[in-house]
């Protein structure tokens, strides 16, 4: 009698390609033959992980992972609806915060817990707090990112301390211990800004503490060095206290993205690095788009709620600022933006429609893009 194993490769790969990424982890275990053929379908060299946006949206606290097919696109073909699927191995668990480097994700949760997580091999671990860290804050901020020349992953907190200047912490994910690293007064980070993975090290949006005059700048983390760069400028000039967006996003881990919209213009501007590293960054623009063309466009982007196709010259925004009920749901809305005003609309969730959920005021989609990897996460708790 046939079994599973004995179905063609070519069947297999088709099958594999259709399965969100966490369902990846019952497949592996079904032959030798299949664990080998779903590793080459998300890292071989036709790998569908290079077709298509893989990635994990936040939505209400609850971690879903998403998968969105980008091909055709331009040949006026219809795009189909994104994949989103609640993940199921995080539980009930209440996340606010996911930040991602070389195939680990890091979760903060609500009840303030630092949760690891290797979306691919279905392992999760919990860390230990530092002695600083007895509780902790809204206001913290976070970076994950991986040693270079040790070959492991580590964590950053930059937390504010009671004079209201900032000091940081590192977390070594091999000897499972917290490090201070010292205070830094010559800058700020606010509380609401996420951090941006790119080649192992970890970018923020900062502000320059001496000049006192609001303008953003680049700021990295080296994980190797354990050490913060120099701040750099963006390609424009933007103030925190305006109402410009400013968001940062990245691209498959290799280079960051940055977004820009200047208050009351109809136009916005996508950039993307050329060349990036802890010390030195350059830009080009990506794309400049006319957001007349699209119906709800956002005042106000955060880092990640969005993310782009290089390849493909297009860039996927959530959109919607208000939830527009129809008769049973909410419908939540990205578009697809590219050149010469190309704007599609897909709905990437819905959410029950109730009487008083008029009045319930719901938290953004946070995109966050992933590339998986084979690293392995100690099974017990630190």
């Amino acid at each position: 009698m046939p079994t599973m194993s004995d179905l063609p490769e070519d069947l297999v790969g088709e099958i594999l390609s259709k399965l969100p990424l966490t369902s990846l982890i019952a497949v592996r275990s079904t032959c030798k033959n299949w664990y080998a053929l779903s590793n080459n379908q998300v890292f071989g060299k036709g790998s569908t992980t290079r077709k298509q946006f893989l990635g994990f949206m936040l939505m209400d606290s609850r971690v879903y992972s998403m998968k969105l097919d980008l091909q055709g696109i331009h040949n006026d073909h219809e795009i189909g609806a994104p994949s989103v699927k609640q993940v199921s191995i995080l539980g009930q668990a209440e996340i606010t915060k996911l930040f991602h480097c070389n195939g680990l994700v890091l979760c903060v949760t609500e009840d303030k817990k630092l949760l690891l997580w290797n979306p691919y091999l279905g392992q999760t671990r919990l860390t230990r707090r530092s002695k600083t860290m007895k509780y902790l804050s809204r206001y913290d901020n976070f970076g994950l990112g991986y040693d270079n020349i040790n070959g492991y992953h580590k964590i950053l907190r930059v937390y504010e301390r009671e004079d209201g200047s900032l000091q940081s912490e590192i977390y070594d994910c091999n000897s499972t211990s917290w490090k201070v690293l010292g205070v830094h007064p010559e800058w700020f980070i606010t509380y609401h800004d996420s951090s941006m993975s790119v080649n192992e090290n970890t970018y923020f949006l900062a502000l320059e503490n001496a000049t006192k005059n609001d303008v953003w700048s680049l700021l990295c983390f080296d994980f190797t060095a354990e050490r913060f760069g120099p701040l750099r400028p963006l390609p424009f000039q933007s103030h925190s206290h305006s109402s410009e967006s400013v968001a940062l996003s990245c691209v498959r881990d290799e280079k960051l993205a940055l977004l820009y919209r200047r208050n009351y213009w109809t136009n916005m501007e996508i950039w993307i690095t050329t060349e990036i590293d802890p010390n030195s960054v350059s830009w080009s623009k990506f794309l400049d788009v006319d957001t007349r063309s699209i119906p709800r466009f956002r005042d106000s982007y955060n880092d990640g709620t969005f993310f782009i196709d290089h390849e493909k010259k297009v860039a996927v925004l959530y959109c919607s600022l208000e939830y527009i009920p129809t008769k049973t749901c909410w419908h939540e809305t990205a578009y697809i933006i590219g050149e010469d005003g190309y704007s599609k609309s897909v709905v990437v969730a819905e959410t029950p429609f109730t009487s008083e959920s008029e009045e319930t005021w719901h938290s953004p989609v946070v995109f966050s893009s992933y590339v998986p990897s084979l690293v392995q996460l100690r099974r017990k708790r630190d």
